[in-house]
């Protein structure tokens, strides 16, 4: 991650970074592939802590919940991503965050790719991530 000042805060709900552990060991074979991997998560950090979901670089789209189930002021995102050295729909890994412009902040709160979920995780799922303790 850059070393230049944020404008956004990036955090991550505990099930996050296991999130991505499973993708890089389901989607990677190799030490080599795991580390373009990682690099290419790094790359989406650097994105969002400079404007949040709104960068011109990231592919985000508005997600509805139930109405109220969102805190006030924020909005949530699905991120849809193409990690290097994937194909076919197997390989779209999806980021379901939560941003809050006000605050300037982004609560990252699950990773996954169409192997795991065919279209998106169900409402209690992405509510229950929402109430989890960052890490």
């Amino acid at each position: 991650m850059s070393s230049a000042p944020s404008s956004w805060t990036i955090r991550a709900k505990p099930r996050f970074g296991r999130d991505l552990k499973r993708l890089a060991k389901d989607l990677y074979k190799s030490k080599g592939q795991r580390e373009k991997f990682k690099a290419f998560v790094e790359g989406i950090y650097d994105l969002l802590e400079q404007a949040g979901p709104f960068h011109p670089k990231l592919d985000a789209k508005l997600m509805s919940l139930g109405s109220g189930q969102l805190p006030q002021g924020c909005q949530l995102f699905k991120l849809y991503l193409r990690p290097p050295e994937t194909r076919g729909e197997s390989g779209e890994m999806r980021i379901i965050a939560l941003a809050c412009p006000s605050l300037r902040t982004v609560e990252l709160l699950m990773a996954y790719t169409h192997a795991d979920y065919a279209k998106q995780p169900s409402d209690q799922e992405i509510l229950a991530r929402m109430r989890e303790e960052e890490a």
